[in-house]
């Protein structure tokens, strides 16, 4: 293959990785988005996919393909090395002012790409949502299960059974796709390889999962797991 198809090559390589790039960022700016945006959009706990991958999946995607771009990118600068020079001698004629640029342009290059492998995170706490009067009976009821732990369990394993397993029930509690398994199990103090029992999972390493994944693996809700727990409750209430 001669050199200018290589370049042919290189270049619409380049095109293309640049308009995925786009692509993605723009699924993942408007349409996969995070939870709490999510959740003031849709009224609900959602996870978000798209041809079976969530937003975590596809910023990986995003990142694969932004590392092919830099590879692409470096042989085109390989394949024109010398003109590059020439170019840019002719555009910086003095020795020093070149040496000067050049040293400017690799420093920042490397501060730019080298920069997240040293940025430290702020944490930052977020505000609570604006919730309708509907959704905020339903969100007192998980504060309250949370706050009162094994005495809220005394109170639902003593209701009626179809007072909150049916399907028309309120959700109370606070069960999120990115969540894990194992942090459900911890949070409602429940035991995991009862709730996977429950789902028909048999792999045990599935309890470390996010439930988000694990939903389009085997098929079930947020609210499968919300009955599973409270059946747990009303078949093991709190010792008195």
């Amino acid at each position: 293959m001669k050199r200018w198809h290589w370049n042919y090559v290189i270049d619409a390589g380049m095109f293309l990785s640049m308009m995925a790039l786009a692509g993605i960022g723009l699924l993942l700016k408007y349409r996969l988005l995070p939870g709490r945006d999510a959740r003031l959009k849709y009224g609900l706990q959602v996870d978000l996919a798209f041809l079976g991958l969530d937003r975590h999946q596809w910023a990986t995607i995003h990142f694969i393909i932004s590392l092919v771009l830099l590879s692409l990118l470096l042989l085109h600068i390989i394949l024109h090395w010398s003109m590059i020079i020439t170019l840019y001698r002719r555009f910086v004629p003095a020795g020093r002012i070149r040496a000067t640029v050049t040293s400017t342009f690799i420093f920042s290059s490397i501060v730019m790409a080298g920069f997240p492998l040293i940025a430290r995170p702020e944490l930052q706490e977020l505000e609570p949502l604006r919730r309708s009067t509907h959704e905020e009976s339903a969100m007192t009821g998980a504060i309250d299960t949370l706050s009162s732990g094994r005495s809220n369990q005394r109170r639902l394993a003593e209701a009626p059974t179809d007072t909150h397993l049916s399907g028309e029930s309120e959700h109370t509690l606070d069960i999120r796709g990115s969540m894990s398994l194992q942090q459900v199990a911890d949070t409602y103090q429940v035991p995991a390889a009862h709730i996977l029992e429950g789902l028909g999972i048999t792999e045990r390493n599935a309890a470390r999962e996010r439930l988000g994944q694990l939903r389009r693996s085997y098929a079930f809700t947020m609210s499968d797991i919300e009955d599973i727990i409270k059946r747990y409750w009303q078949e093991h209430p709190p010792p008195e």
